[in-house]
């Protein structure tokens, strides 16, 4: 709070942490207009070094393991991969040096490529996005 930064981190598995944190944090969930202002203002330094860069984002298909939150951690987990994609989708709109990699939506829509945990991706299938990746930039 007092030098007003963000800092992230994996929750605490305490049942007590959020009164722990009152003083000196706060727990916040970004907007997605707060989103896509901070990649804003990364893309906007890049292109000052090298106005030639393309960026490629993507969204990780594993799911959150805790929140900060009184929620459900799956439900959270989803409703903040939504506002990243949101926030790319209108980033990418805005600017031509920037790009999507589709590696969340290849491993959610079939849930044989996770492990018997639900949440780690099978190995054969990172290797397949891989391959797909390199082919394609």
């Amino acid at each position: 709070k007092k030098n007003n930064l963000i800092w992230g981190t994996i929750p605490s598995k305490e049942k007590d942490f959020s009164n722990k944190i009152g003083s000196k944090y706060k727990i916040k969930s970004e907007t997605i207009n707060d989103i896509t202002n901070n990649i804003n203002y990364v893309i906007n330094k890049l292109n000052k070094i090298n106005n030639k860069i393309k960026i490629i984002f993507t969204l990780s298909p594993v799911p959150s393991s805790a929140t900060f939150f009184n929620e459900n951690v799956i439900l959270r987990s989803f409703e903040n991969k939504a506002k990243l994609k949101i926030a790319i989708s209108n980033i990418i709109k805005k600017n031509i040096n920037v790009y999507y990699f589709p590696s969340f939506e290849s491993v959610i829509l079939d849930n044989h490529n996770f492990l018997s945990d639900n949440r780690h991706v099978k190995s054969k299938k990172v290797s397949k996005i891989l391959k797909v990746f390199k082919k394609n930039i």
